[in-house]
């Protein structure tokens, strides 16, 4: 048999069915994805109808709960901006019944789009768990991490994996996303030294389908990698830093 042969939309399928589940819970279901978050627990959504055509989703504060066995204090102040630019990334409309908390990451869909809804929500659940790298930590950190553990601690706002919009009305993923209260926001890219030329043949590739207007797109490449073309030919679709420049850059983001 070839891979010609195979039925790729039927496997995805199956193998997601097999991995998902789904149990009664108080006046909803509980939808188990076939998504874990850092800490290996499966992702979770309760659905419940709210009436009408009107349903809610919500991780109950699962990202939250999680990030908080991990260290991490929601309500600090270098941590806030990040978490609220997460919960904004998600594109549901909002939570209309009165048992929201600032640590749910929840929406109201209508009945027929539950199943898009889903895969919004886990998505941004997974984007939630990424903030678990802003822990305190010893360990040598890797670049993308150094680079947003920069970022907010400037109180920057920090989306990690961020959904990045092409012109292919598809989206792709960058190493973070970064805003601030006065700032319409900036997609970044990092590029380690490790494996420098597959690093550059992506990020040359997410810019070049990119949507965005390219003073939004950043290429962030560590000290000593790569050469000066490498630079020059990222500079024809993103602005490129350095990492003192990319100091520099959060400066004037965060004023």
């Amino acid at each position: 048999m070839k891979v010609d042969d195979l039925d790729l939309v039927a496997q995805f399928t199956d193998a997601v069915r097999d991995s998902a589940s789904v149990v009664p819970y108080g006046d909803g279901m509980l939808f188990a994805l076939p998504w874990t978050l850092h800490d290996g627990e499966q992702v979770s959504i309760l659905v419940e109808h709210l009436g009408g055509e009107l349903v809610r989703l919500t991780d109950r504060g699962q990202a939250a709960d999680t990030l908080s066995l991990s260290g991490i204090d929601l309500m600090a102040k270098r941590i806030a901006p990040s978490w609220d630019a997460v919960k904004k990334s998600i594109n549901l409309a909002p939570d209309l019944s009165s048992l929201p908390t600032r640590f749910e990451l929840a929406g109201t869909v209508e009945i027929g789009q539950v199943g898009p809804a889903l895969v919004t929500l886990g998505e941004g659940v997974l984007r939630a768990d990424g903030l678990h790298l802003l822990a305190r930590t010893t360990r040598k950190r890797a670049f993308r991490d150094s680079l947003i553990h920069r970022a907010t601690d400037r109180h920057l706002a920090v989306v990690p994996d961020a959904p990045l919009p092409t012109r292919f009305d598809s989206l792709r993923t960058v190493s973070f996303a970064l805003s601030s209260h006065n700032s319409s926001g900036y997609f970044v890219q990092a590029l380690a030294g490790a494996n420098f030329g597959q690093a550059y043949d992506h990020t040359r590739s997410l810019f070049t389908d990119s949507s965005v207007a390219q003073d939004r797109l950043v290429a962030v490449v560590e000290d000593g990698a790569g050469e000066a073309w490498h630079r020059r030919s990222l500079r024809e679709v993103a602005l490129v830093l350095g990492q003192q420049e990319f100091d520099d850059f959060l400066s004037s983001v965060a004023a």
